[in-house]
């Protein structure tokens, strides 16, 4: 029956159809769609791009380098004392730093005066101690900074919010999870213009680029943060300039999380010749187009005004000196992921370079409206696929009467007529909107800002683009979420069964600990009494330090049975005095092992309550899912939860694993070295005690 049916439906339509005039008419459907052309995007509008240039005042206000600099503030110094401990005889000149030694002191004092060198002292940028700069860096430089990498966020624990940092998931203000050398920043133009002078790219260059997008690595020297690397892409998203650069300071830190650089060893430029090889494909006429592009510039020495930041066009909410992230903006505005959980800490540049062009760049494809209207307006952006007649006539219709009504000075163009094509109205309304956007008065009008939110901002009548777009990411996070649970099963049930392993050993330990301070109770009685209590210490449970423990006991019976004079007496005070403080450092340590247990059984907590979190987050979505009403701004907030919640997850995760590798690691050093520790100590012990008794027992035969 059901097959009867559809025969008769597809007979019906091809009985219905008009007769064939030509080959194109071949098809189930008798309809033709011309081919939409696909504009290049290799074409630049530079005059689409003017509004968006930014201003003196407000490059001036983000900090841009625009010259002239004012006398850069004093440095605090410090006098050195010791002038032996600096020898004026070994220097090397580096730029307007001078390295004596190990220590690096700024140059112009060293040069007017030889009696007396001064130390510069800087704030470290990661931990915010003062400290004075030295070079090459001691093994002790080289961890004496702690510091936390991470942000802190407000999270729920037990019903309570508590700020924790993202780093390592321990409350504001404990000590840093990580280490490294002291390392300082100049952000004063005026002190980086003192130490390496800005320069202007030259007007005169030959088929010099329109259009370009510029990001800067950066790594701390001896000289604050210098250039590393740099990248520049076309209009087109190509590369055209991507090297390493030589520092002209050495290298403190090469800031590998953040920059992604791990060596320098292929890098052939330095600074100075980055700027002639930029100068080659960059005129002061070219845009140049970046996110929080005053420091790219700062690090490239380079004054520039034709500037174009996403950090400006796109503003913070709460104003500056608040910024938006690169990744919030692509993820909102362009609907895309520029970075991933698992080379969050490496940034590519492809990404990135993509993503700043594309938040300036015009619709390609002619299916969107501009962001233009968005970065000019600060409203919504205004985007539909699917497109109707009626609906489109009636929107230019009330846009339009609202302007006439709220300014009439200003003149629209006239209505397309209900007979004109989809297509032609489509491009109207978008070209109309793009001039609004324009318009400096309108621009900034409230009731025509509040008209537009109110007017363009509905779901259409078929399933609109976000909503396929949710449903992806919810199968691909289904998925990775089931695959990420079975890891985190299996991880975590090896990871019980080493903190169990640990608390047996500690366990162990605390036992010794205690019978150790019961003999440190004691340690004034007699020598019986005291190689009674060495003797149930208890101390076979570590191997290595049992034999020791047995030589004290027999020790102290010899003693017993030569002599306990007073002066006998005295030496053997001394001795458990020695031992007693021996005691105390092996119990603190073992304290501080303890301590490193609780840490790494405290960041597990952390973790499970991030993964319980991302399930929460997983079921938000979808509920959202099988809404019925479904709204941009709330799958957009929906989806930065569930990165929030994904990111704060591997967070927990790393931070786990780096103290489950510092556990074992200090598990293995603290057996290896407490042996070696109570093993020199006692025989050490012993032998002072087995000497005396000789000595006594040949004092007495002499009497």
């Amino acid at each position: 029956m059901t097959y009867t049916m559809m025969a008769a439906t597809v007979l019906r339509q091809l009985i219905k159809r008009p007769v064939s005039t030509g080959v194109l008419d071949i098809g189930i459907s008798g309809e033709w769609v011309e081919p939409q052309a696909i504009d290049s995007l290799s074409k630049v509008n530079v005059d689409l791009l003017g509004p968006f240039i930014h201003t003196l005042e407000e490059l001036e206000t983000l900090g841009y380098p625009l010259g002239p600099f004012d006398q850069p503030d004093s440095k605090p110094v410090i006098e050195a004392k010791d002038e032996s401990a600096i020898s004026h005889e070994k220097h090397q000149t580096i730029d307007k730093t001078v390295a004596t030694d190990n220590l690096v002191v700024d140059a112009e004092p060293l040069l007017k005066s030889n009696s007396a060198c001064k130390l510069v002292k800087y704030d470290c940028d990661r931990c915010g101690n003062p400290f004075v700069l030295k070079y090459p860096l001691e093994e002790y430089d080289k961890t004496a900074c702690m510091y936390h990498y991470g942000r802190w966020r407000m999270v729920f624990v037990d019903a309570k919010k508590e700020r924790l940092i993202s780093c390592c998931s321990t409350p504001v203000g404990t000590p840093g999870c990580t280490m490294g050398p002291h390392v300082f920043k100049e952000e004063s133009n005026a002190q980086l213009n003192e130490r390496i002078p800005f320069i202007e790219l030259p007007s005169n260059t030959l088929n010099a680029l329109p259009v370009v997008a510029l990001d800067c690595e950066m790594s701390y020297t001896t000289g604050g943060m210098e250039l590393t690397r740099v990248t520049v892409v076309d209009w087109n998203g190509n590369r055209v300039f991507d090297e390493l650069c030589i520092p002209c300071n050495p290298i403190l830190d090469l800031n590998t999380r953040w920059s992604g650089i791990t060596s320098l060893d292929s890098a052939k430029y330095n600074l100075k010749d980055i700027q002639q090889q930029l100068g080659k494909l960059i005129s002061t006429s070219t845009i140049i187009i970046g996110h929080g592009l005053e420091n790219d510039l700062r690090a490239l020495r380079i004054k520039h005004t034709q500037v174009i930041d996403t950090v400006k066009v796109f503003p913070h909410p709460n104003g500056l000196p608040y910024r938006q992230a690169l990744r919030t903006l692509a993820s909102k505005i362009l609907g895309r992921c520029i970075y991933t959980m698992d080379d969050f800490q490496v940034i590519e540049s492809n990404p990135f370079f993509e993503a700043t062009v594309q938040l300036v760049r015009p619709t390609d494809s002619g299916t969107d409206i501009s962001v233009l209207l968005s970065v000019s307006t600060n409203l919504p952006q205004y985007a539909r696929k699917n497109y109707s007649l009626t609906r489109t006539l009636s929107e230019f219709d009330r846009l339009h009467l609202h302007l006439m009504n709220t300014s009439p000075e200003y003149i629209g163009p006239a209505a397309p007529p209900k007979s004109a094509n989809l297509e032609l109205v489509r491009t109207a309304l978008e070209r109309f909107l793009l001039r609004l956007s324009r318009h400096e008065q309108l621009r900034i009008a409230d009731g025509t800002r509040l008209f537009i939110e109110s007017e363009f901002i509905f779901a259409p009548a078929q399933s609109p683009p976000v909503v396929r777009r949710v449903k992806e990411q919810k199968s691909l996070f289904s998925f990775a979420l089931a695959t990420e649970a079975k890891e985190i099963d299996v991880y975590f049930e090896n990871a019980k069964q080493e903190i169990q392993a640990c608390e047996a050993y500690f366990s162990a330990i605390g036992r010794i600990n205690e019978k150790i301070a019961i003999v440190l109770s004691d340690i004034g009685r007699s020598s019986v009494d005291v190689s009674y209590k060495l003797a149930t210490v208890g101390i076979d449970q570590i191997p290595v330090a049992a034999v020791p423990f047995q030589k004290t006991a027999k020790c102290f019976a010899v003693e017993d049975e030569v002599l306990a004079n007073e002066l006998h007496m005295l030496q053997i005070n001394y001795r458990q005095n020695v031992l007693n403080d021996q005691c105390l450092l092996l119990l603190r340590s073992n304290m501080g092992a303890q301590t490193s247990l609780n840490h790494r059984s405290s960041a597990l907590v952390s973790y499970e309550a991030s993964c319980k979190n991302t399930q929460k987050k997983m079921q938000a979505m979808e509920r959202l899912r099988t809404s019925s009403s479904i709204r941009q701004d709330k799958v957009d907030a929906a989806l930065d939860e569930l990165a929030d919640a994904k990111r704060t997850e591997s967070d927990c995760r790393d931070t786990f694993k780096r103290l489950s590798d510092s556990l074992r690691k200090e598990y293995t050093r603290h057996i290896s070295e407490r042996a070696t520790d109570l093993s020199s100590i006692l025989d050490d012990y012993v032998q002072h005690q087995l000497d005396f008794s000789k000595q006594l027992l040949t004092y007495w035969k002499t009497v």
